[in-house]
């Protein structure tokens, strides 16, 4: 049986050879939230609504203008300029991307050249990335046991930031798990999998912080992958903070019989993703803890988490931790080469998709908001028009299942840009470290005092700066991106 979820109806678009099967569960997941009894167009209309007012009554021109003012981008209208800017670079590649696809469509049937089928674009991408690259992310599953990408990305810390991260023991009931040269009272924990460590500075010695680590999925924890921040010390009394506690969690592929858990890259980089959010909570060095860590401008607190990431691209980096979990062997060159290659595959229209979300998310309250709220989905794809593939059957937007813009008051409403945003700042940002070399201790310890400790203690722009010494770039995305 296969649901709409992305996880079960995915693969079905991406390998399903059955046209039919395909054709079927992509219309049945065009029709959500459009026929009733679950047909959302007139909740939408009414939070556009509503939200329109309250800027009115706030002497905004628009609900982005009221959200955006205390984030980087400031206006609506510096948002759009970012989002038109980024689909106007983007549009050659998108453009040649889907021809490529159409004449490979084409040599491989048989038929003329034409426009493909929404339920077609997954399959045929999928045959041609397989045919190009002869790459599959599984051949690198046995290269991240989990135990050497937690060792590895430990190491890297220490290396980059200056940190210094040790184990503790932990008991659950009666049970105690030892951990071999810890010392102090083994720390409780909520089920057996739980782990816990201590964070200290390699200089002075000084405990930063503490963290829980709860990687594996199980039925009575939530899905995904996220940082909590328990607890948040603040200096008083001209003494200095005490430490702060955190949390990383997530659903990661469990060990089996007789193997250790293997992850994928992309688990990988989920780790290495929220470990970044927690060393902005437990670096942070900041008069009051309402200004900590992640209590930074929504634009910005993707930075310190998505910038992590790049290690999980750099061969320096990877071989400290990719060792296969029989032979210990870091990954082959030839596996390496292939894996980079297939990085950028589609990204035309990988971006293309994410910046024509954030069009339809800036264009829906600073002027749709505005007029009479009629013809959603018409005025919409007007608005498009140029930025989505063409196909034979014009699927409807995303609109009436957008969650990000209407399952809160806020949320991503007029901020779907943000994650591309934080992208320019995470590719421009790392391009210092390349520059100065990927494990440079001085150049971690730069990003850790101008960026990690100071949390909300300044304007984001202004902490930037102090880093990288100017503005950031949209080149350093674009380029690493195959996108110029």
């Amino acid at each position: 049986v296969f649901t709409l979820h992305t996880p079960s109806m995915l693969p079905v678009l991406q390998y399903a050879e059955d046209e039919e099967i395909r054709r079927e569960i992509w219309a049945a997941s065009d029709r959500l939230c459009v026929e009733e009894p679950h047909q959302n167009e007139s909740l939408v209309e009414s939070i556009i609504r509503l939200r329109q007012e309250k800027a009115d009554l706030l002497g905004k021109a628009d609900f982005s203008d009221v959200v955006l003012g205390r984030r980087m981008a400031q206006s609506g209208a510096k948002a759009d300029e970012f989002v038109t800017e980024l689909m106007e670079k983007s549009l050659p590649f998108f453009n040649r991307e889907n021809q490529e696809l159409e004449s490979y469509k084409a040599e491989n049937t048989g038929e003329p050249s034409d426009l493909l089928e929404p339920w077609e674009v997954g399959f045929w991408s999928e045959k041609l990335k397989k045919e190009r690259y002869d790459f599959d992310d599984e051949d690198l599953r046995p290269y991240f046991p989990i135990q050497s990408v937690l060792s590895g990305l430990f190491e890297l810390s220490s290396q980059i930031f200056g940190l210094k991260i040790v184990e503790r023991s932990t008991s659950y009931g009666e049970e105690i798990d030892s951990v071999e040269g810890a010392t102090g009272e083994p720390v409780p924990v909520w089920h057996p999998e739980v782990r816990f460590y201590d964070l200290f500075d390699n200089s002075d010695h000084r405990h930063l912080g503490s963290f829980y680590a709860d990687w594996h999925p199980r039925a009575s924890k939530q899905g995904g992958a996220w940082m909590n921040f328990l607890s948040t010390s603040e200096p008083h009394d001209d003494q200095p903070r005490g430490p702060h506690l955190g949390l990383i969690c997530g659903n990661l592929t469990s060990p089996t019989p007789g193997k250790p858990a293997l992850l994928s890259h992309y688990e990988v980089e989920t780790i290495f993703h929220e470990f970044g959010h927690l060393l902005h909570h437990l670096c942070g060095e900041v008069p009051h803890r309402s200004l900590n860590g992640v209590n930074v401008a929504w634009d910005f607190v993707e930075l310190p988490s998505q910038i992590m990431e790049n290690w999980c691209w750099e061969r320096e980096s990877l071989n400290l931790f990719a060792k296969h979990h029989e032979s210990g062997e870091n990954i082959p060159d030839d596996l390496f080469a292939k894996m980079i290659k297939a990085r950028n595959f589609f990204q035309g229209n990988t971006t293309m998709r994410q910046m024509a979300f954030s069009k339809l998310d800036l264009f829906l309250h600073r002027k749709w908001a505005k007029g009479d709220l009629q013809d959603l989905e018409s005025s919409l794809q007007r608005e498009l028009d140029g930025y989505l593939p063409k196909r034979k059957t014009t699927p409807r937007s995303i609109v009436l299942r957008f969650s990000h813009l209407f399952s809160h008051p806020t949320g991503y409403a007029s901020a779907y840009y943000s994650y591309k945003w934080a992208e320019v700042l995470d590719a421009d940002a790392f391009t210092r470290f390349q520059k100065e070399g990927v494990t440079n201790q001085n150049t971690g310890r730069d990003f850790r005092e101008q960026i990690l400790s100071k949390g909300n203690s300044l304007p984001p722009d202004q902490l930037y700066r102090n880093f990288m010494g100017r503005d950031p770039e949209v080149e350093a995305l674009l380029t690493r991106s195959a996108l110029r």
